[in-house]
């Protein structure tokens, strides 16, 4: 649970861990799950997941059975936990990897890297052996020893010859 400065409960003790708040949200931990929860202490993501992950971007991302997928602030599921890792972007849509070889929660190898919009629909399908943070309007990209330019809408605008 959590008390105030003078000691009172603002929230019973009723989970097992709490993170602390950030933007008014708080990772808990009940029953070896983890969910989401506001400052009154009202589950946003219900504690249905293996790992919750708060992002800058507006959304969180939820793991469960190895699989990454993501949830809106309001607690509508916007992808479903489909993907060995997820990188969601500022305006929706995500980075998604798929076919990893790796351990979860490790570094993922062994697949490649997709781009989807907001929906989940494939605006890229998953080609690239690395795909690097968008600046601006353009992602890096790499195929191979090969690399180029990915805009947000999922067009590569450039990539390297030899």
């Amino acid at each position: 649970g959590l008390v105030n400065k003078k000691g009172a409960y603002i929230i019973e003790p009723t989970f097992d861990s709490v993170c602390e708040f950030y933007e008014g949200t708080a990772v808990v931990e009940l029953n070896h799950n983890q969910g989401l929860i506001n400052t009154r202490g009202r589950f946003i993501v219900k504690p249905e997941f293996d790992k919750v992950e708060r992002t800058n971007v507006g959304v969180v991302l939820v793991g469960l059975n190895k699989k990454w997928g993501i949830v809106d602030r309001s607690g509508k599921m916007i992808v479903k936990p489909i993907y060995d890792q997820v990188i969601p972007l500022e305006g929706g849509g995500a980075c998604v990897y798929v076919g990893a070889t790796g351990e979860w929660l490790q570094a993922p190898t062994g697949g490649k890297w997709g781009l989807i919009d907001k929906t989940g629909k494939f605006l890229v399908e998953p080609t690239f052996d690395r795909f690097e943070s968008f600046v601006g309007e353009l992602a890096k990209v790499w195929m191979g020893y090969k690399w180029g330019y990915v805009n947000r809408k999922g067009k590569v605008v450039w990539m390297q010859n030899e």
